[in-house]
């Protein structure tokens, strides 16, 4: 099992997606919190299970059942949360930081 560790800028995806959800459907918000810990305990337990990104380093998993993917990286015995996007948005040309 490796560790898990969230960038900056994940944390603050996190912080936005529970604070937009919260406000608007309490339920959603733990509907989707529940969806990001089971990806993020999947990916802890199986890292290489998402697909390559344009950035060679970089892996990305859908979150089932929700619009967010989690774009990471793995280094050494540790994977490395990058950002909780919503596919919603554009995405940006790099997902590196």
């Amino acid at each position: 099992m490796k560790k898990i560790r969230f960038s900056r800028l994940a944390k603050q995806d996190l912080e936005n997606i529970r604070n937009f959800y919260i406000k608007i459907n309490p339920e959603v918000a733990v509907t989707i919190k529940d969806h990001l810990k089971k990806s993020f305990l999947l990916l802890q337990n199986n890292p290489n299970i998402g697909h390559i990104t344009g950035d060679y380093d970089v892996f990305e998993w859908h979150v089932p059942g929700t619009k967010y993917s989690i774009p990471y990286m793995i280094e050494n015995q540790t994977v490395i949360i990058l950002r909780v996007f919503d596919e919603r948005q554009n995405r940006p040309d790099s997902w590196k930081i």
